[in-house]
């Protein structure tokens, strides 16, 4: 989210969770937009499905899913063969620095 915009919009539709459902392509789901809070993530199709446990650093082990902020993405262990996901999160903030 550009933080210029948040002033001319209503601070509650600015943190309205972005609820999706996402392809997982080689253990990752991609996003377009910045990743800020995460609230769920559930795996829907894979060897090992539902619920996942957040991790934010090193590689994800069963069971969990792994948020990437730098790069926009959600990994998962490669040994839960996930191919669909759910996500809930809010939108994160660009750094306008870089």
């Amino acid at each position: 989210m550009d933080f210029t915009a948040i002033k001319d919009q209503n601070l509650i539709n600015a943190l309205t969770p972005k609820k999706e459902t996402l392809t997982v392509s080689a253990h990752e789901a991609v996003v377009s937009i910045p990743i800020g809070g995460v609230l769920a993530v559930v795996a829907t199709v894979g060897t090992t499905t539902g619920p996942c446990a957040l991790v934010f650093t090193g590689t994800p082990t069963t069971g969990q899913c792994k948020v990437d902020r730098t790069n926009k993405k959600f990994v998962f262990a490669a040994a839960d063969a996930v191919t669909s996901c759910y996500v809930e999160y809010h939108e994160g903030f660009e750094d306008a620095s870089a």
